[in-house]
């Protein structure tokens, strides 16, 4: 009698356990994904800012 309450906790536990292990190795790629968005956002923006620098500096 006192493990049918026990039970539903544990296979929820192992069931919240079994979904963060699952969604650690589902953000792997979408880490990847963020760190390459950033990089490429960086570099394009710097290109915007060298050629508007370059612009004003042409015109000055």
């Amino acid at each position: 009698m006192s493990f049918e309450p026990a039970d539903p906790v544990l296979a929820q536990a192992g069931w919240v356990g079994a979904t963060l292990s699952h969604s650690e190795r589902a953000s792997e790629p979408r880490r990847k994904a963020i760190f390459w968005a950033v990089i490429c956002a960086v570099l394009s923006l710097s290109s915007v800012l060298l050629g508007i620098i370059g612009i004003l500096t042409d015109v000055c």
